[in-house]
């Protein structure tokens, strides 16, 4: 085996141990609130044999010392905050950032922390924004919406020559294709309900990083209550065995459906790095090795026939969230900027979010073309 762990030995084997399951050849679920005493274990709201398997195999996969298990994405973003930051610091993050981080950094002003959104791509804007008493920069890269890309090693390395922590949402790219810590990026953060458990039957976080680093921050989860459960670690670990043959499906699936939708008359952007007219593809070549099932378009409609062609899909499903088997469409251009409390950044001029699952690709070509005939 290489000295960089090879990545499918990781995701099916690292951190599991048969002996110490009575041979078990699938870690069984350590389904008990405590353990007793002498042994390992205490108490399962801090430590747990289900917790080690799936931390051991994300610090491995990132490159980082530890990893800790958390109850969801927004939970990991929530524990990497209430852990670094304290009242008078500053913020900065990218304008694409997961609506649900964004909320937590308006909440946060509660409690005396600020915040300054910037450009997804522009570095100089980045830095322009930051005050004295800035203490993170928070990028997420590719963007959960648009798929804007932040140049991750050029804003790793000024941070930290200015002393600056950086973290990022790491989920679109998952560890497979983007390892920010070898850029730089001082914490990884994931939500583990999307790629990690692919199933859609599990909900989860992680956030990986110096060994330092982490155990703040799992004391820090241990406190405010942020664990999970071992039956969705158990979820996570059974979704994390496929995680690379279903990232390869999903990436040539989304690429062949991006390729079709750009060269469509009813499309008029398509966003989704692995294309080659990407605008950041240099970008992309530069930090990324390949691109999951995740994009978006653009159409040149109405948010009425926007509304027209996401309800005449057959196999995407609306719903929100993905990374699951299954393909899904969520239309934030099917609605107005500020129906339902929309802001005109999460709007991002009428896009509508798809992911391409784990279905035969013609089918899902098939009903692409047959809801854009509303657009005739």
């Amino acid at each position: 085996m290489s000295e960089r762990m090879d990545e499918d030995y990781i995701l099916t084997h690292l951190g599991e141990d048969p002996e110490r399951h009575l041979g078990a050849v699938s870690t069984p679920v350590y389904q008990t609130a405590s353990f007793t005493a002498g042994h390992e274990y205490e108490y399962s709201r801090g430590d747990n044999p289900n917790f080690d398997v799936i931390e051991k195999k994300i610090a491995a996969l990132d490159r980082t010392e530890r990893a800790v298990f958390t109850s969801c994405g927004v939970s990991a973003a929530f524990d990497v905050f209430s852990t670094v930051l304290k009242a008078g610091d500053h913020v900065v993050a990218v304008k694409s950032v997961y609506p649900g981080t964004r909320r937590l950094l308006n909440d946060a002003e509660r409690f005396g922390i600020t915040y300054t959104l910037v450009s997804c791509g522009d570095t100089d804007e980045l830095f322009a924004a930051v005050r004295p008493n800035t203490k993170l920069i928070y990028l997420e890269s590719p963007s959960s919406m648009v798929l804007e890309l932040q140049d991750i090693g050029e804003i790793a390395r000024e941070a930290r020559r200015r002393g600056i922590l950086t973290a990022i949402d790491n989920n679109c790219a998952t560890p497979l294709f983007q390892k920010p810590a070898d850029l730089g990026i001082d914490l990884t953060i994931y939500s583990a309900t999307k790629y990690f458990g692919g199933h859609s039957d599990a909900l989860g976080g992680f956030i990986s990083g110096s060994g330092e680093l982490i155990g703040k921050i799992r004391e820090n989860r241990d406190l405010y209550g942020l664990n999970n459960s071992p039956a969705n670690a158990w979820l996570i670990e059974r979704g994390l065995k496929t995680l690379s043959l279903r990232l390869k499906r999903h990436g040539e699936t989304a690429l062949k459906l991006a390729e079709y939708l750009e060269k469509h008359p009813a499309i008029k952007e398509v966003n989704y790095p692995a294309l080659k007219s990407f605008p950041q593809r240099d970008l992309y070549l530069k930090q990324m090795t390949g691109c999951g099932g995740l994009f978006s378009i653009k159409t040149v409609g109405t948010p009425e026939q926007n509304e027209k062609f996401v309800n005449g899909l057959r196999v995407f499903t609306r719903a929100s969230s993905w990374g699951g088997h299954e393909s899904l469409v969520y239309p934030f251009g099917a609605v107005k900027p500020f129906e339902k409390q929309i802001s005109r950044d999460a709007f991002h001029g009428g896009v509508i979010r798809m992911f391409a699952g784990l279905e035969d690709a013609d089918a899902l070509l098939e009903d692409l073309e047959n809801a854009l005939k509303v657009f005739e």
